[in-house]
C-alpha cells in the first residue's frame, strides 16, 4: 500500500497521472481514492472572476476635459407627451389646470341642482296630500264572497283558468263544505269525524318525524 501511494504521489508531482493496475482486487479501492486526490483543481473560479482591466473588445472611453458627466441636472427627454390638463397656464401658477379645446368637456362637469328657497318648499299640508294619494294608489281593494276564488281568463287561455280554480277549490276543501252543508249532520256524528280527522293528522305528523329520523341516522351512518 505504502508503494502505490509514493508512486501516486509522484506522478502528481510530474504532472500526470499513470494508469495503476493492480494484481488483487482488495487494493483497487485505495488505487481508484489515491488518483482523486492528485487531480488538479478545476479552474471554475478564474473563468468566473472580472477582470481588473477593461477588455480590449469593449474598452471604456474617456470623458472629455471640456464636457461634464450626464447627471440630475441634465434629465433625459420625457417619452411620452405631457397632458394638456397638467401643462402650466401662461399666468405661471403651476397648480391650475387648462381644460382642453374640447366640445365635450362641459358634458363631465356637474349640472347646478335646484335651487330651494323658503318660499319655495312645500308645505305640511301638501306633503300629507302627495302620501295620502300615493297610499291610496297602492291600497288593496275591498273583499268580496268570490275574491281569492276566481281567477280571470287572460289570452282565451280557458284550460289553464279551469285548472287554477280547481287547484284553489281543493286546496281550500270548498267540496267538503258544499257536501256536508247539504244534509244536516247530528253533533255526534261531527265530533266523531273531527276526532277522526285530528287523529289522522296527528299520525301523519309522528310519521313524517321518525321517517326524518331514520334518514338523519342513515346519513350518519354513510
Amino acid at each position: 500500500m505504502s508503494t502505490l501511494l509514493r508512486q501516486a504521489i509522484a506522478s502528481s508531482s510530474r504532472g500526470f497521472t499513470p494508469l495503476l493496475r493492480t494484481s488483487s482486487p482488495a487494493l483497487a479501492p485505495l488505487s481508484r481514492r489515491a488518483l482523486s486526490t492528485t487531480r488538479p483543481c478545476r479552474t471554475d473560479d478564474d473563468a468566473l472572476s472580472f477582470p481588473d482591466t477593461p477588455s480590449r473588445a469593449n474598452p471604456v472611453a474617456p470623458i472629455p476635459r471640456n464636457r461634464t458627466a450626464p447627471g440630475w441636472q441634465q434629465p433625459p427627454a420625457p417619452l411620452y407627451s405631457l397632458s394638456p390638463r397638467l401643462a402650466q397656464t401662461g399666468t405661471g401658477q403651476p397648480g391650475s389646470i387648462r381644460p382642453p379645446p374640447t366640445a365635450g368637456f362641459g358634458a363631465i362637469l356637474p349640472t347646478p341642482g335646484k335651487e330651494w328657497t323658503k318660499e319655495s318648499l312645500p308645505t305640511v299640508a301638501e306633503k300629507w296630500e302627495r302620501r295620502s294619494i300615493n297610499f291610496l294608489a297602492r291600497r288593496h281593494k275591498v273583499g268580496t264572497p268570490t275574491s281569492g276564488r276566481s281567477v280571470a281568463v287572460v289570452g282565451g287561455e280557458l284550460l289553464k283558468a279551469y285548472y287554477r280554480l280547481s287547484k284553489i277549490v281543493t286546496t281550500n276543501g270548498i267540496r267538503t263544505m258544499w257536501h256536508r252543508d247539504q244534509r244536516h249532520t247530528p253533533p255526534s256524528v261531527l265530533r266523531r269525524e273531527l276526532r277522526s280527522i285530528r287523529h289522522r293528522t296527528r299520525y301523519a305528523e309522528a310519521l313524517r318525524r321518525k321517517v326524518q329520523i331514520v334518514q338523519k341516522i342513515r346519513s350518519i351512518a354513510r
